[in-house]
């Protein structure tokens, strides 16, 4: 339960520190007197959205703090898995800085504000005006009817599974989308491989052709040079081979005279050498040199050939093609391979669809099993709050499709009149109806699940008199066993509290500041009695509030 809040520089509120309690804490005030900002700040530190807007100084830092005493047994868990340090009476605190920039602490750890909210979200329900009108919403009404079901873990399983489904959806379209667009170029793919499959390229290719080219355009030319060569090297009777042993054979006669004269001898042997191995490369290339013009034309078509693919596809080199030859193989086979796996999910999604159905159809079964008894207890409660001839049913209906909730449809159909056709609630109830029938719900919801703060914003609008009374009196009875702290104008639903506290403004030099503070008992009487009568109460309204707190 909520055992203190402290807010600073928040709204009309400078500072201000208070206690609450269990039981039933009831806050009053008059209108604008700022009942709405305690609320506000209570929801800053719960995980709503923050602005600097909210500031009450702008250049100065706001900051909420909420300590709440917690069971262990529900929460420790919920400690552990999220790394913060466990604590009875734990403090929630959210600062927001002059700049805009928001922080939230659990126990001096900083958090983020959906782990924040999913944290106070299980510590505290607010219901306001707003939530009222909220029951008019098919998907809030499913909400109300599953957590009297209580099947919460398998709706969360079923959720995610539903995701899961969603998801798998989505990325089979995008396959279908991209097999029909892979199949309009298949063709065009396939060809071209082809063809470049055909030309069988290989790397380096055109240079090797270019050099062949120059030999066969330019055969005789060569093969007459070559056979000059060969003549004059190694042939002739005055060949070059023949006049070079003849000087080493003289250097070798005098090579032992001198040491120079053996260098020269021996370099003399190394040049006869190296002329032999060149007239013998010149004989072997002369050959090889074909005055061929058959072969001349192929190597034109080929390199002919090559430059109109090089051309065709925009690139410079033979391995540019080969590359791109490969990436057109690539997607041949990943446009034959979507087939398969559009085959593959389409199964896994007939599988998952199958479990969700089955899911679904156990959700809704646990449903259909809460809907009479919840009607007969909901018109229960609401003749004990003022409305005897109520009628309430809750229509179920399958649908085809699956959704995010399983697969029913929900109204909740209401008349608040004996003889009058039960129709949507929305359209049939009054804003003190609608009010009621919340209160009726939360009551219900109160014993099905796990809420140790409840909090009502004016819950009671709308009505007066002795049901007022009478809805003071099932707040009274939900605040057994846990805390509700209720905002209200009507004196019969104050008079049933607990605590009483009043919320109240205090003129300044420079602005006007809002306050709170627990009544004592005399106090009490006062407050109510103006409630009733106005800001000064006569002596009936003083009476009134005492028949009032002694009757409660």
């Amino acid at each position: 339960m909520l055992s203190s809040l402290k807010i600073q520089n928040f709204a009309l509120v400078q500072s201000l520190e208070i206690d609450f309690f269990s039981g039933l804490d009831i806050i009053t005030g008059e209108t604008g007197t700022g009942k709405s900002i305690i609320l506000g700040a209570l929801g800053l530190i719960l995980g709503s959205r923050a602005d600097t807007s909210s500031l009450m100084e702008p250049d100065t830092k706001c900051v909420i703090e909420g300590k709440f005493q917690i069971p262990g047994s529900q929460f420790v868990d919920f400690f552990k898995d999220n790394d913060l340090d466990w604590d009875e009476n734990t403090i929630i605190r959210r600062e927001i800085s002059p700049a805009g920039k928001s922080r939230a602490f659990i126990n001096d750890t900083p958090v983020n504000l959906s782990l924040l909210k999913e944290f106070a979200d299980q510590l505290v329900d607010i219901h306001s005006q707003f939530q009222t009108q909220k029951l008019v919403d098919s998907r809030y009404q499913l909400s109300l009817l599953d957590a009297v079901a209580g099947h919460k873990a398998l709706l969360v399983q079923y959720g995610d599974k539903y995701r899961v489904l969603r998801k798998m959806e989505s990325d089979l379209n995008l396959l279908k989308e991209k097999e029909l667009n892979a199949k309009k170029e298949y063709d065009y793919f396939s060809f071209q491989v082809h063809e470049l499959e055909e030309a069988n390229i290989q790397p380096l290719e055109l240079e090797s052709l270019d050099e062949e080219l120059m030999l066969l355009s330019n055969a005789e030319k060569i093969k007459l040079v070559l056979q000059t060569a060969m003549y004059e090297i190694s042939d002739g009777d005055e060949s070059l081979n023949n006049r070079i042993a003849g000087l080493d054979k003289q250097f070798s006669a005098i090579s032992s005279l001198n040491s120079r004269l053996l260098l020269i001898q021996k370099r003399l042997e190394d040049v006869l050498i190296e002329t032999k191995d060149i007239s013998g490369e010149i004989a072997e290339m002369y050959e090889s040199v074909n005055i061929d013009q058959e072969r001349l034309e192929q190597v034109n078509n080929r390199i002919r050939v090559i430059n109109n693919l090089l051309v065709k596809h925009q690139f410079k080199t033979e391995t540019e093609l080969l590359n791109y030859a490969d990436e057109l193989r690539e997607k041949i086979k990943s446009t034959e391979s979507l087939s398969q796996d559009i085959e593959q999910m389409q199964k896994h999604l007939t599988v998952l669809n199958s479990e969700l159905n089955m899911m679904a159809d156990e959700i809704s079964s646990n449903r259909h099993k809460q809907v009479e008894p919840l009607e007969k207890q909901l018109v229960t409660l609401l003749r004990q709050v003022g409305i005897p001839e109520a009628a309430i049913q809750i229509s179920l209906k399958d649908s085809e499709l699956l959704n995010e909730f399983g697969k029913d449809n929900i109204k909740v159909l209401f008349s608040a009149n004996k003889g009058s056709r039960p129709m949507e609630v929305g359209a049939v109830a009054s804003g003190g109806e609608l009010s009621r029938l919340m209160l009726c719900f939360k009551y219900i919801l109160a014993d099905s699940i796990f809420l140790p703060t409840v909090i009502f914003d004016e819950i009671d609008s709308g009505v007066s008199g002795e049901v007022a009374i009478k809805v003071g009196q099932m707040i009274k009875k939900l605040s057994s066993g846990r805390q509700v702290l209720c905002i209200t104008h009507l004196p019969q639903v104050a008079a049933m509290g607990d605590h009483h506290y009043v919320v109240y403004k205090v003129p300044g030099r420079e602005r006007t500041a809002t306050h709170i503070r627990q009544l004592q008992s005399n106090e009490r009487i006062e407050e109510i009695a103006k409630m009733i009568g106005g800001h000064v109460p006569g002596a009936a309204a003083v009476e009134s509030a005492k028949e009032l707190l002694m009757r409660n």
